[in-house]
């Protein structure tokens, strides 16, 4: 069995070819092509992208089932004859903040109710009132409101629809009743018909068509599931469940997991989503400038990030220099998206080396933040999975293995989204009757006995302290 999976990211599109033992048998990326405003794109591009990929792979190769993944929370409006209205605008573009104000203003306590996320810029919903604001020609030629995901799809099978996931990040979908909230859209004046049908993320919406064929190569007939969001994939890929943490030191930083039940008392502190399995919900926790921290001091401080890690790891363990890595707003506990970055307890005594360990820490430290709150109302989890540079780093593996409890595993494979797509699209026919078989024979993890390269236990402990005490005088 070989499952093709294709996923539009915000930086580049990719597209494998996964055999049944999670095996990536292929691989091609392309950057997406940037445009003027950083926080859009066109999906004529990413279509574009996708057909070039995926005629390089698909080339005598016979495919079983076709699996997309996608960037979540964009506002993407096409016409009747599926057609983008405007650029897509992705999950960072927060040029909503007027819109989100409003609705923070006149409908927190039921907002947060129906759908458990606050109404950050973020989220479609604020976008969808500011593009109706905006751009109200466009709006009423709006025919349906999808994600990156189902437009792929859609140019593949004719077919709109959504999955549950991505559903659950709109802020339209009601995640008590899994439903569209009828009710609360036409408080807004929002036509639920602007909605596509949403779907289980493993289940078959249709097939390649002559259409489809034309653009990729594909078989005509060739069954294509739903799909899920690139949260959501990457957290099936990396094996997240009940028992498990995922910690995601990327560009954002990301602590992820899974309950059974909707957790009210997590609201508006961490993000909390519908997963794969039926009532299963995922959570996150996040900070916006995770590894960007690194980017942005490397940056300022003419470092390359290699010289950066290199400092960092030559710092005097006994400093107290701690760094607020808030520069794109806090994320999660305290869900403020207003830039607030910084440092604290700066010594005379202080050198670059002491400022670069701070702003490798700094991120692991707000992720722990979020993982006390977690740990605390969902219960303690057996084991945590590190990944990106968490799983790269030893000096950042090293920070997550001294305040994390858990026992530490590593993913044999990186590319934890297309894994995640691939056990989508293995359940979606049938190879495995359901996704935590599919897991077990898709995903290998490899567990970390001890610390590289020395202990750092006291030092880390000890800035983590005195990074608690600052947010609580900041946010309590």
């Amino acid at each position: 069995m070989n499952v093709l999976v294709i996923d539009v990211g915000t930086t580049r599109v990719k597209v494998a070819l996964v055999s049944e033992k999670g095996k990536i048998i292929d691989f091609e990326s392309e950057f997406v092509e940037k445009e003027n405003n950083p926080t859009e794109q066109n999906p004529n591009k990413w279509l574009k992208n996708v057909s070039i990929l995926t005629k390089r792979i698909v080339d005598h190769r016979k495919i079983d089932v076709i699996s997309v993944t996608g960037n979540m929370h964009a506002l993407l409006p096409i016409n009747r004859s599926g057609e983008p209205l405007i650029n897509a605008w992705l999950w960072n573009d927060i040029h909503s903040q007027k819109s989100s104000k409003w609705l923070q203003e006149n409908f927190a306590k039921e907002i947060s109710q129906r759908f458990f996320n606050p109404p950050i810029p973020g989220f479609p919903l604020s976008k969808l009132i500011q593009f109706r604001e905006e751009y109200p020609d466009e709006y009423k030629k709006t025919y349906k409101l999808i994600q990156p995901k189902d437009f792929i799809v859609y140019k593949f099978t004719g077919k709109l629809t959504t999955d549950v996931t991505d559903a659950s990040g709109t802020l339209l979908f009601n995640m008590k009743n899994n439903e569209w909230d009828k009710e609360f859209l036409s408080e807004l004046n929002i036509s639920v018909e602007i909605l596509p049908t949403i779907y289980k993320s493993h289940q078959i919406v249709g097939q390649v068509t002559e259409e489809g064929n034309k653009l990729t190569n594909i078989k005509k007939g060739t069954p294509v599931i739903a799909g899920a969001g690139d949260l959501i994939t990457a957290s099936l890929g990396n094996g997240v469940n009940n028992e498990t943490f995922v910690l995601v030191y990327g560009t954002a930083g990301q602590l992820l997991t899974t309950e059974s039940n909707l957790v009210e008392s997590l609201s508006n502190k961490i993000f909390g989503f519908k997963y794969i399995n039926e009532e299963e919900y995922l959570y996150l926790g996040t900070v916006p400038a995770g590894g960007y921290s690194l980017d942005w001091f490397s940056e300022i401080s003419k470092l390359s990030k290699k010289e950066l890690i290199s400092k960092a790891n030559k710092a005097n363990n006994e400093s107290l220099l701690i760094y607020m890595p808030f520069i794109q707003g806090t994320g999660t506990p305290y869900i403020d998206y207003h830039p607030m970055g910084g440092f604290s307890g700066i010594d005379s005594a202080d050198r670059v080396e002491e400022y670069c360990q701070a702003v490798v820490e700094g991120p692991i430290f707000s992720l722990k933040e979020s993982h006390i709150i977690m740990a605390e109302n969902l219960g303690k989890r057996r084991n945590l999975i590190a990944q990106s540079l968490a799983a790269k780093i030893p000096l950042i593996k090293k920070g997550v293995i001294n305040l994390f409890n858990e026992d530490i595993y590593i993913p044999e494979v990186k590319e934890s989204s297309i894994i995640g797509g691939a056990i989508l699209g293995a359940v979606g026919i049938s190879k495995y009757k359901d996704i935590t078989h599919a897991q077990k024979q898709m995903i290998k993890l490899e567990k970390i006995e001890e610390i590289e390269g020395g202990e750092r236990d006291r030092g880390i402990k000890e800035r983590f302290s005195f990074y608690q005490d600052i947010t609580r005088k900041l946010f309590t």
